[in-house]
């Protein structure tokens, strides 16, 4: 299955030594750091419906405090989502909204 991988973030609180988190902040120019709601869901929407949506790359997804009203919209939008995270950055209620999210 295609996927697009989405990156909520530029930088990545946990600095692991094994992540290129160094070359990748030097690389990117852009100033805009956060991935916005509204960005996100414009991007979805002009992807296929086939593709899955992956939370992943090279930040923690919920660094950004938007992560859990994307994946809830993601969702709604009947797409089909990975997560791959420590869950770095989640709150209890975050985990809470997610879990009803999959009872649907």
């Amino acid at each position: 299955m295609p996927a697009l991988e989405i990156t909520t973030m530029i930088g990545c609180p946990l600095m692991c030594t094994f992540c290129p988190q160094d070359k990748l902040l030097k690389s990117y120019k852009d100033p805009v750091r956060v991935l916005s709601f509204d960005t996100f869901a414009t991007a979805i929407g002009k992807i296929p419906q086939h593709f899955e949506i992956v939370f992943a790359g090279y930040n923690e997804a919920w660094s950004n405090k938007n992560c859990t009203d994307m994946v809830e919209h993601a969702l709604k939008e009947n797409r089909k989502i990975s997560i791959f995270t420590t869950l770095q950055g989640m709150t209890d209620n975050d985990c809470d909204t997610i879990i009803d999210l999959y009872k649907l």
